[in-house]
């Protein structure tokens, strides 16, 4: 729906057991259309796009913290003009998403084999709200590793400024194919927790 703004952009849909998911497409950006003209559209070249976002997938640092670098879509912002509470929620868990990855952790794959890696707590504190086009980075980090849990670290913070717009707390259970909690995996605990050695090791250096 064309909703009066200078660009558009465009959502890819796919079809998803049974459901359609609608995702941002970051490519693509459509010009308002002009009396007698057709729609036309404009692409953004990729090399635009890697060094707008440089970290657009993320990566380790030595001192055990992933960042990764997002960006604001205008469909995120509710009616102030500001990006809703509940879309937090996303960027810290496309961040988590891609720290796992980065870990050689395959999620689907775990999933196959009737396990699950799942989030049981998340505690945001807002700081500092997004606007739209904003680039941002995410971070996150582990807090701590018991048998069965892992608590992991995360905030945001403006890229522009370096203003904090949020920090959170989320929680990481492994569950059996009954969605019961188990007890960590030996492997990935141990990932784990050289993460949270690193981390330690380099606040002592600090």
């Amino acid at each position: 729906i064309l909703i009066g703004l200078p660009q558009y952009y465009s959502l890819q849909a796919a079809l998803q057991n049974g459901e359609m998911i609608l995702k941002p497409s970051a490519c693509r950006a459509f010009e308002a259309r002009k009396p007698g003209r057709r729609l036309s559209t404009k692409r953004v070249k990729a090399s635009d796009r890697a060094s707008s976002l440089p970290h657009e997938h993320g990566a380790f640092s030595p001192d055990g913290i992933f960042r990764i670098t997002q960006r604001v879509c205008d469909f995120q912002l509710d009616q102030f003009g500001v990006v809703n509470n509940s879309v937090y929620c996303n960027y810290l868990e496309h961040c988590r998403s891609e720290a796992f990855h980065a870990l050689g952790f395959n999620v689907h794959e775990t999933a196959r084999q009737g396990k699950a890696l799942a989030l049981s707590q998340l505690n945001m504190a807002y700081k500092l709200p997004l606007r739209s086009r904003d680039t941002f980075e995410v971070r996150m980090w582990v807090e701590r590793v018991t048998g069965a849990r892992i608590a992991l670290g995360q905030d945001i913070f403006l890229q522009a400024t370096g203003e904090q717009v949020l920090t959170a707390e989320a929680v990481i259970v492994w569950l059996d194919n009954r969605y019961k909690p188990v007890r960590l995996p030996p492997e990935e605990r141990a990932a784990f927790q050289k993460l949270y050695e690193q981390r330690i090791q380099s606040l002592a250096r600090t």
